[in-house]
């Protein structure tokens, strides 16, 4: 295995979009290399291609070069690491919502510094509330 991860451009991509806007010779050209790759494809016993292009201008462009990287190099997979995270960030929104009405629930006034917690906590699980 490699010590490096390297970033290579491995397929051709035309969007569909732009490619409407193509001469009806190109696209005729096109259409016949997409058919002629695919026949080599099954000539080799692959199946047709299918991918899932991101763009390097959309937010998890980044994200799926991660979980690219950790993948070819023997990492475990970086969504496991967010989805573990998710669940640590799950018990800490729990704790403070046992904090909040542990305090809400006491009989007596509020100091003005467990009132100004309760108020961050608020505005903390709204924000979380959003996000999720």
């Amino acid at each position: 295995m490699s010590e490096e991860f390297i970033r290579e451009q491995r397929y051709v991509v035309v969007k569909v979009k732009d490619a409407k806007e193509f001469s009806d010779s190109d696209k005729r050209k096109l259409f016949d290399v997409e058919k002629a790759s695919q026949a080599i494809r099954i000539a080799r016993g692959k199946n047709p291609l299918e991918c899932v292009v991101v763009e390097h201008d959309w937010p998890e462009y980044e994200i799926v070069w991660r979980m690219l990287e950790d993948r070819m190099m023997g990492k475990p997979p970086f969504i496991s690491e967010l989805a573990n995270k998710d669940h640590k960030i799950e018990d800490l929104v729990s704790a403070l919502k046992e904090i909040r009405e542990g305090l809400l629930t006491d009989s007596r006034v509020l100091t003005n510094a467990e009132a100004k917690a309760i108020a961050r906590i608020d505005a903390a699980l709204e924000k979380y509330e959003e996000i999720v």
